[in-house]
Formats: C-alpha cells, structure tokens, sequence
C-alpha cells in the first residue's frame, strides 16, 4: 500500500508503506491541516478523530503517543525547512 501526499494538485511529495501513519502534526499540535492525501493505489485507511485519538491513544498508550509527538515534530521541522528552500529557489528566479 502507498500513497502520495499533495498539497492542492496532483503533485506528489511522498510516497508511504504499509503500517504509515499521517495527520499526526494536526492532531498533536491541534493545526489546520497541512496537507490532503490521495491514494495511488486501493487502500485501507483507518480514520481517527482527534477526541479517539487522545481518549484511546494518549492515555491507553503514552509511549505510542510521545514517539508520536516526537515524530510531529521532526516533520514540522522538514517541513518548515523545505518551504524556506522553496522560497528562496522562487526569490532566485
């Protein structure tokens, strides 16, 4: 199973495995999404909301959840990092 991650087009940024996992950063640091999904293959997807989610995970799995944490974090960090090179490629041309 994989699937592309966009950001409004059908560009994609990264392609994941079996047993991934997204949409972490928007639930653990309560964000407005940061990006939509598309799949490019049949896939099953198990969907959380943000109240299953700390409800069953952070209190029935707290070191799942601050792997997860951890995780969120490293990236935001690429994340914000690559925006910068994308705006200093743009400046450039």
């Amino acid at each position: 199973m994989s699937f592309c991650v966009e950001e409004e087009s059908d560009i994609g940024y990264l392609d994941m495995i079996m047993g991934s996992y997204f949409g972490e950063i928007e639930v653990i640091r309560s964000c407005p999404r940061l990006f939509s999904v598309k799949a490019s293959v049949d896939s099953d997807f198990l969907m959380l909301t943000k109240q299953i989610f700390e409800l069953y995970l952070v209190d029935d799995y707290p070191e799942i959840y601050e792997e997860m944490e951890k995780v969120a974090i490293l990236r935001q960090e690429k994340i914000s990092v690559a925006e910068k090179i994308c705006i200093e490629t743009i400046r450039e041309t």
